[in-house]
C-alpha cells in the first residue's frame, strides 16, 4: 500500500512512523528475528555443551544415580537377583574357561621351548 501519492501517481510504500521506505522496516524485522534465532541456537549449544561437553558432566552425574538406583531396585527384586546370581556364575565359569586355555597354551609353549 502506497503513503505517497504524488502527481505521476502512487510512489514508494513508506513507514508510517519513520517515515523510511516500507522495506527498510521488512529488512530490520528479518535481521532483529535473525538475531534472536542465532541468540536461540546459541543457548541450546552452552546446553548440549553442559548436557554432553567435557565428558558429559550432567550426563555422567546422571548415569551415576541410574546405576544406583537400579542396584537398589534389582536388589530388592528376586528375579532380577536370580538372573544377577546367575549371570555372576556363568562369568566365574568362563573365567574358569579362559584359566584352563591359558594354562594349556603355557604348558604347549613350555612344551616348545624345551623340545626346542
Amino acid at each position: 500500500m502506497s503513503t505517497h501519492h504524488g502527481p505521476m501517481g502512487p510512489g514508494m510504500d513508506l513507514d508510517m512512523e519513520s517515515g523510511d521506505p516500507a522495506e527498510l522496516g521488512a529488512i530490520a524485522r528479518h535481521a532483529k528475528a535473525e538475531e534472536r534465532r542465532n541468540r536461540r541456537v546459541e543457548r541450546h549449544a552452552a546446553l548440549v555443551e553442559d548436557l554432553a561437553g567435557h565428558g558429559g558432566v550432567v550426563l555422567t552425574q546422571i548415569a551415576q544415580k541410574l546405576v544406583v538406583r537400579i542396584d537398589t531396585l534389582m536388589a530388592q527384586d528376586p528375579e532380577a537377583s536370580a538372573y544377577l546370581s546367575l549371570l555372576r556364575d556363568l562369568t566365574r565359569e568362563l573365567q574358569v574357561g579362559e584359566r584352563v586355555v591359558q594354562e594349556e597354551m603355557n604348558a604347549l609353549l613350555r612344551k616348545e621351548l624345551e623340545d626346542g
